[in-house]
């Protein structure tokens, strides 16, 4: 059992009622007034004990408390290093997002210079193509022209 003050008041008053038990036993103190103390003594350590058993229970609540304010304090502590975390790794994400933005800008004007290319490269090569049929074209009628067989088919 915990010391405290209250340890002391029943100490005291069961001392008491043992003083005036031990003298009703030898016969030293016969008055009423004694028998009043004596009686006074029992409810007033009845008292003190009720009022020590509810100290007791408020002290176990109290540290009942206690523990859960500090698993409250460490919640709020995890809360906030998990935000911390998460406030870097945004950052971090916002910096790798730049990155990525400016890889894409650079990727897309590289494919749309190949497009370019490409583009002039098709002109380039339908054009001759178109060239080599019309060619063609007039080699066959030359050849018709000239009682011979086409050389080109379509």
């Amino acid at each position: 059992m915990e010391h405290n003050h209250y340890t002391f008041i029943i100490y005291f008053a069961r001392l008491y009622i043992f003083h005036h038990t031990h003298c009703h036993r030898v016969g030293i103190c016969n008055s009423v007034n004694c028998q009043y103390n004596f009686l006074g003594g029992a409810i007033f350590v009845s008292i003190i004990n009720k009022i020590s058993s509810y100290s007791i229970k408020a002290i176990s609540k109290n540290d009942e408390l206690e523990k859960m304010n500090n698993e409250l304090k460490t919640a709020i502590a995890d809360r906030d290093k998990t935000q911390e975390l998460l406030k870097i790794s945004n950052e971090e994400l916002k910096k790798i997002n730049v990155l990525v933005e400016k890889k894409i800008k650079e990727r897309t004007k590289e494919l749309k210079s190949d497009i370019d290319q490409l583009q002039r490269y098709k002109d380039v090569t339908v054009d001759r193509e178109l060239k080599l049929i019309e060619l063609k074209k007039e080699v066959n009628e030359v050849l018709i022209k000239h009682g011979e067989k086409p050389k080109y088919y379509k």
